[in-house]
């Protein structure tokens, strides 16, 4: 038998196109969520939203959102391949955190008015980490993305520098 090749996972994904990007920490609770389990319980996902042509923290009275941090984020997502799943039951969706309910990153993309969304979870083999696209069972193992890469808190996306001086002046 021949090996499978890789595939993309998000055939037809254009970073370019996306509008809206939230992402759900492993201690977030979506909106409305009555959930006392939560270890921050106050916690709300990060809301990334494209405004003209900058991006703005609408979850952070839409601070500015320093635009290659979303960049880092975003290509790596449109090269996600992968030949065959890992796993394709329900059952170990937990187990490589990316359960509907236990995950270490979920990301809501809306590009084109749709919504994408994308569990990202453990590691899964050597530099490769167990992906899941909501609405699927399979998980598969990819290379490219982390879930650290993928900030949990707003410092992580924003600019923290107030001023910035040219070294010349």
């Amino acid at each position: 038998s021949a090996a499978l090749k890789e595939h993309p996972l998000l055939s037809g994904f254009d970073a370019a196109k996306v509008t809206r990007v939230q992402v759900f920490a492993a201690d977030t609770k979506p909106e409305g969520s009555k959930d006392a389990t939560s270890a921050k319980k106050d916690a709300r996902p990060i809301d990334l939203v494209k405004r003209d042509a900058n991006w703005v923290l609408a979850s952070g009275f839409d601070y500015p959102v320093e635009q290659a941090k979303l960049t880092d984020v975003l290509l790596p997502i449109a090269k996600l391949a992968a030949a065959a799943p890992i796993a394709t039951q329900a059952s170990r969706h937990k187990q490589l955190k990316v359960a509907d309910d236990e995950f270490e990153r979920k990301l809501v993309i809306t590009a084109d008015g749709k919504d994408t969304t994308l569990y990202i979870g453990s590691p899964a083999g050597t530099r490769r980490t167990a992906v899941r696209i909501g609405g699927s069972d399979n998980v598969y193992a990819v290379t490219g993305i982390t879930a650290f890469a993928v900030g949990s808190e707003p410092r992580q996306w924003i600019d923290t520098a107030y001023v910035k001086i040219p070294r010349d002046e």
